[in-house]
């Protein structure tokens, strides 16, 4: 079973459980957002190879959870949470990596576009997002997405040995992506995105700082 928590500025419920494909019916009758579990995905670049490391995933994303909460709570919105189980249904599934596809898309280029070919912001979810809905009324869907790539020592140091014999140094591999995205429940349209590059989400005060940045962005905080 998936569940929903109710939550607002004015806190107006508690843990709800519910199908995957419809809420209870005694779920909170409105809401602003609707906030998907944030998928997170840290990946530490050893000489050997990358390593995805779950660990450092699971801190990353528990972080993402507890500050959207809060912020979104502070800036008065009101916002139910969805939470996936390990019986969430494969059109949930499907939805998610849907979902992943296109805000990926968002800054890609495609030739046939208007203007420079990058403006895919009519991109939408489209009736799938119909299998969020359920009973309750809520204005818009709120994903979050992080991935980062981690540099190990040995990699760096590896790099300065290289530019010391060649003169050349490899780019580095540290990567730090982060996303909000969120899509108008009834139609499944994209009606707002921000994207923040820095920052260390395993870390409770700079993962605090990647969410103040992408609300702000998003004109979801006080500027």
């Amino acid at each position: 079973m998936g569940k929903v928590s109710i939550i607002s500025g004015m806190v107006f419920g508690g843990m709800l459980a519910l199908s995957p494909l419809a809420y209870a019916q005694d779920a909170a009758e409105a809401a602003d957002y609707l906030v998907m579990p944030p998928n997170a995905e840290v990946v530490f670049i050893t000489t050997g190879g990358a390593e995805p490391r779950a660990d450092w995933s699971d801190a990353a994303r528990l972080n993402f959870e507890s500050h959207v909460s809060d912020q979104l709570t502070a800036n008065g919105h009101s916002f139910m949470s969805y939470e996936t189980s390990e019986d969430a249904s494969e059109d949930i599934e499907q939805l998610m990596l849907l979902q992943e596809l296109v805000t990926a898309s968002l800054s890609m280029h495609i030739p046939h576009k208007e203007g420079n070919g990058f403006n895919n912001t009519d991109l939408s979810l489209g009736d799938s997002v119909s299998l969020l809905r359920g009973e309750s009324d809520i204005d818009e869907v709120l994903f979050v997405d992080h991935y980062s790539q981690i540099e190990s020592s040995g990699v760096f140091l590896m790099a300065v040995a290289v530019g010391t014999v060649t003169g050349y140094v490899p780019p580095s591999n540290n990567v730090r992506f982060s996303r909000f995205s969120t899509f108008d429940m009834e139609t499944g349209d994209l009606t707002n995105t921000a994207i923040h590059m820095f920052g260390d989400p395993r870390d409770v005060g700079e993962s605090q700082n990647i969410v103040s940045n992408l609300m702000r962005g998003m004109s979801l905080a006080g500027q």
